[in-house]
């Protein structure tokens, strides 16, 4: 990169000057300015590894996890490839739920619904799916849950994981 800057900056120094220069000099040029755009490309496009985020509600003998696993494609309104896991931690006689959260483009929340894990102590269950927004996705999340019955008794909200489309 620095050949290439260094290349560029004598090429600049000639133009201003005023010099002619032969024609093999016009290719570098372009050869100079096509490879630093190509960098400048490949350094700018939005990582596509997957990405994990988590949280746990462990507190005394409730005992849920959850673990939301993406790939950021580009794009501002879609997830295409996002995988939710819930385990459930404690033979407590609640279950575990986790859901998506996901900051919207005007900063508001949208909260998915429910995937409740009700295998018992010790069980986990993962669900592979996407999620489109036409309101846009700045931000995912996942909330974990432990329920008894239908009421919810503790949660917790993973950190965000941010759209490098934004």
């Amino acid at each position: 990169m620095l050949i290439i800057a260094r290349r560029l900056w004598m090429t600049i120094l000639h133009i201003a000057r005023g010099d002619i220069m032969p024609k093999f000099v016009w290719k570098r040029i372009l050869g100079t300015v096509m490879a630093a755009s190509a960098l400048v490309a490949i350094q700018a496009s939005p990582a596509s590894a997957a990405t994990t985020t988590q949280c746990n509600t462990t507190q005394g003998a409730q005992g849920a996890y959850g673990k939301l696993t993406l790939s950021w494609n580009v794009s501002r309104t879609k997830i295409n490839n996002l995988t939710l896991r819930g385990e459930d931690k404690a033979a407590d006689g609640m279950h575990p739920a986790v859901r998506l959260v996901t900051e919207q483009g005007d900063y508001d929340y949208h909260y998915w619904s429910w995937h409740h894990v009700n295998g018992g102590s010790g069980t986990a269950q993962e669900w592979k799916t996407s999620a489109s927004d036409s309101e846009g996705i700045r931000s995912a999340r996942i909330q974990v849950a432990n329920f008894d019955g239908d009421s919810l008794v503790y949660h917790c909200l993973s950190q965000s994981v941010f759209n490098p489309a934004y």
